[in-house]
């Protein structure tokens, strides 16, 4: 029988060769050997490094493919591309700063024992090079819509059923943050979720990987949220854990008029709780040891 094809994607934007290729041998070198890479650079005005990647691609075996958007367009649009290009049955996701361990799609696949199922993800290592921290171990299985409401532990290394990415129309491009989580709450409308409680991947963090666009937050949080807010409205609790996690963020941030807007919203829905008080302080605690927000 012959085994299923998995899609990996990998999108590029002004990453150092020697990081992109460390991400790339990581795909390759996997011990489920039925794949095909697809690399797709979200930055083509650079005309030089845009030709070392496609040569970097000539290296390795036939089925790595090289994709170059028309101009940069930002992550969402290219990896969409990269789910129009796809033959697999099923598609992974990687970024070209992360690296998978070898096991990685082998384990995963093992979550796809039931058609109900169109993701399947596991823990993975948070590295910031001086912690090494093991993340998204919670273990949650089955229908996870309510779970992901609250927030999305799994975005960076999941394995997709590739028919339920295309059925929810893949990543939504006018979102400016939350891509990950607006696309597998979607998901999560749609089929259930397999945990393997087997470490696959590091996800690297750097000075490069960290995103300190506050307005780009704020504007795609609110985006997000009046897009499910229909979802919002029956789970509550899941509403009011959003606001005030936001109200500490933006308090973390130094933005004290956003930050007094959201604990607004969230002691409408529950106007006596502990956390009114404790997210605040937590807050400007944080800023005052000049921490960074959405960490």
């Amino acid at each position: 029988m012959q085994k299923a094809l998995v899609s990996i994607v990998i999108t590029t934007y002004r990453r150092p060769l020697q990081i992109l290729r460390r991400a790339l041998e990581s795909a390759i070198n996997q011990t489920y050997d039925n794949i095909e890479v697809i690399i797709v650079n979200d930055f083509p005005e650079d005309v030089n490094m845009s030709e070392r990647i496609r040569e970097l691609t000539t290296l390795y075996m036939r089925n790595v493919k090289y994709r170059s958007m028309k101009q940069n367009s930002g992550a969402c649009e290219a990896r969409n591309m990269g789910i129009e290009e796809a033959q697999g049955e099923y598609i992974a996701f990687l970024d070209d700063d992360d690296e998978w361990f070898a096991n990685k799609i082998e384990t995963q696949l093992l979550g796809f024992a039931e058609s109900r199922i169109g993701l399947s993800y596991t823990p993975f290592y948070r590295n910031d090079g001086k912690i090494r921290k093991l993340s998204c171990d919670e273990g949650k299985n089955g229908n996870m819509l309510e779970y992901m409401l609250h927030k999305n532990p799994m975005a960076l290394f999941p394995l997709f059923r590739i028919e339920k990415i295309r059925e929810i129309g893949g990543f939504d491009t006018n979102l400016k943050s939350s891509q990950d989580h607006d696309l597998i709450l979607r998901l999560a409308e749609v089929c259930d979720f397999a945990y393997i409680d087997v470490a696959t991947a590091n996800y690297n963090v750097s000075e490069e990987s960290i995103s300190t666009n506050i307005k780009n937050k704020i504007d795609g949080f609110n985006y997000f949220m009046k897009k499910h807010n229909n979802l919002y409205k029956v789970y509550p609790n899941a509403y009011y854990y959003q606001m005030i996690k936001m109200c500490n963020n933006m308090l973390t941030a130094g933005y004290k008029s956003e930050g007094f807007f959201y604990w607004r919203a969230a002691i409408k829905v529950k106007p006596i709780n502990i956390r009114n008080i404790l997210e605040p302080t937590k807050g400007v605690i944080k800023r005052l040891q000049r921490r960074r927000p959405f960490h």
